[in-house]
């Protein structure tokens, strides 16, 4: 059994699934040390997600933006693990306030489909709804997402879920 992670089995006691542990889990952990413990674990693979994220922005937009802050981030288990992230980034060389990204990455092997900086709250709305899953506890952009969107994901002839869009990143 890996550390952080849920598991999910049948009516045999034969493994049906494994999700990561999100903020929802550990709130019913009664031990303070193990609830630290893994509250810690959960903020650097977040904040590892998040740096993913943005070298990929960075690279594609030709920008140097750095992380500030992990805001939020969302374990989604549908065809497969999905990831939801907000986080905070400003660029690099020049003093500004930091801005607002949403990031979707899928698999163990953190496949990015899709990082945007999203619009401030006054002057697109639309930018700032949730997804089926996340509800608002995410900020989303209007479109380019996969997993919770208004169009379900949809499996390919093949039977897996078309993800071949977007830099694997190794994992550390």
């Amino acid at each position: 059994m890996i550390e952080g992670y849920k598991y999910f089995f049948g009516e045999k006691g034969l493994l049906l699934r494994a999700e990561p542990m999100d903020k929802a889990d550990l709130e019913k952990l009664e031990n303070p040390e193990e609830k630290r413990a893994l509250e810690k674990k959960m903020a650097r693979e977040w904040k590892r997600i998040a740096k993913a994220a943005i070298a990929y922005h960075n690279h594609q937009e030709r920008l140097n933006f750095k992380l500030v802050k992990v805001v939020e981030c969302k374990t989604i288990s549908d065809h497969g693990i999905w990831y939801h992230l907000n986080f905070e980034a400003k660029l690099r060389d020049y003093e500004c306030s930091p801005k607002l990204f949403f990031a979707e990455l899928y698999g163990i092997a953190l496949r990015l489909t899709c990082c945007c900086m999203l619009k401030s709250k006054g002057s697109d709305a639309s930018t700032m709804k949730g997804c089926l899953y996340c509800g608002s506890l995410i900020c989303h952009p209007a479109s380019g997402f996969r997993a919770g969107s208004e169009f379900a994901l949809r499996f390919n002839k093949y039977g897996g879920i078309p993800v071949n869009c977007g830099q694997v990143f190794p994992q550390s």
